[in-house]
């Protein structure tokens, strides 16, 4: 069975540990779907893609966002499934939004390190009463 990184950090003392961890000792909790009647074992493929319906791993989770009190801890659902046309969707949309705004601070960059090259060969030392120390140092005149 696949075994998710342990989300308590291990610096923790023991107690602290304890107050992370939860109570999974309820009877048929182990290694079944939730909600299955004749409670099916779950298989590596399943919990390859995701971890989460594994409900150990689920409610370990559950408790440490509550204990932790993140944003939107209300909205953790571990049975939440999506097909790959919508995980395409999704990856594209990203990409498109991440590189474009990567191109444009890639051009502004170039822009400013362009326009600050020709600055310093039109006088703007000179104009600034530094000399190229200054300007490579940082330093003040």
């Amino acid at each position: 069975m696949a075994t998710a990184p342990d989300p308590i950090p291990a610096a923790l003392t023991t107690d602290a540990r304890k107050s992370f961890e939860p109570d999974t000792k309820q009877a048929g909790f182990v290694g079944t779907t939730k909600g299955s009647s004749d409670s099916l074992p779950l298989s590596e493929a399943s919990l390859k893609d995701n971890p989460f319906l594994d409900p150990n791993v689920a409610q370990t989770y559950r408790l440490i966002y509550e204990k932790a009190e993140y944003e939107c801890r209300e909205a953790f659902d571990p049975e939440l499934t999506w097909t790959p046309a919508e995980e395409k969707r999704v990856k594209w949309k990203m990409d498109l939004t991440i590189t474009m705004w990567s191109m444009v601070m890639f051009f502004a960059l170039n822009v400013d390190r362009g326009n600050l090259k020709q600055a310093i060969a039109d006088n703007l030392l000179d104009d600034l009463g530094l000399t190229t120390n200054h300007y490579n140092t940082g330093e003040n005149a």
